[in-house]
């Protein structure tokens, strides 16, 4: 019984930590809420009309697709993926590693139409596309009108960074069948990517155009598609063919926002956008 008491202070610690584990399971579980309650309004759903021709089909066809967009500045201005509003650029890189048969896969397209479905009744906004950045996969898109009142804009002054295996919050919509909710999903920083272009990979990523959130409340970037340059070899999973789902920090997504031409006074037309490649 000489060390009896380590036996029992070894007991004590043991308590203590399985205490803890819920304890800081409901901290980040109220992380969430917090994240949510704050910046939901600013996740919004950006619907779309994309024309494509091609791939067989030289008459052309429209179809609506929906994805999530994210409102950084109160006058409507808002970021999406670009795969995920307009995904003929991927499938034509998919082809691209398919010799002639790849050829006549490709396809052109253009979005012909395009508006903001805001949250809880909030109405619509018809918009326009103002940049697509190829680059980054990202598309920029703001109304064709000046609007009556500002959005909730994501605050992009203090940058989140998280490390390898930290926390973090991604927030999405969900499509018409589920009412359009907001989705939150608590994943950790599996990897991180310092070149070409930095960027980091999480767990639980399901969804392209999603904001990723520190643990804190902070923006730490957006979901996108990251094609390798030396894409068409196997492309029989996004990983090993050349495209991989990632997280583009929020200082690559500002970098983009700095080329996106300034919005006039009158109002907008439906120009064609500018493509940064």
């Amino acid at each position: 019984m000489k060390h009896g008491w380590l036996w029992l202070l070894a007991g004590v610690l043991g308590v203590t930590g399985l205490a803890a584990m819920p304890a800081r399971a409901d901290e980040l579980a109220q992380s969430g809420r917090d994240i949510v309650t704050k910046w939901e309004k600013a996740v919004i759903t950006v619907e779309v009309v994309i024309k494509t021709q091609g791939g067989g089909d030289e008459k052309g066809e429209e179809e609506k697709s929906e994805a999530i967009g994210v409102v950084i500045d109160p006058s409507g201005l808002v970021v999406a993926s670009l795969t995920n509003t307009d995904p003929s650029s991927m499938y034509n890189d998919m082809a691209d590693g398919m010799g002639d048969e790849g050829d006549k896969m490709k396809t052109t397209s253009q979005i012909t139409g395009a508006k903001f479905i805001l949250p809880e009744g909030g109405g619509d906004i018809q918009a326009q596309v103002v940049l697509r950045d190829t680059e980054r996969d990202l598309i920029f898109l703001r109304p064709l009108k000046a609007l009556d009142k500002p959005l909730v804009a994501m605050a992009m002054d203090q940058p989140g960074e998280p490390g390898l295996m930290d926390n973090v919050f991604l927030l999405n919509r969900m499509g018409a069948e589920a009412n359009r909710a907001i989705g939150v999903t608590l994943a950790r920083v599996q990897t991180v990517i310092t070149k070409p272009r930095p960027c980091f990979m999480v767990s639980d990523l399901n969804d392209l155009g999603s904001p990723v959130f520190t643990v804190d409340g902070k923006l730490a970037g957006i979901t996108v598609l990251r094609k390798s340059a030396k894409a068409g070899a196997s492309r029989t999973t996004m990983r090993n063919g050349g495209v991989i789902p990632v997280v583009l920090p929020l200082k690559e997504l500002a970098a983009a926002v700095a080329q996106v031409p300034a919005a006039t006074a009158a109002p907008a037309t439906a120009a064609p956008a500018t493509d940064k490649k």
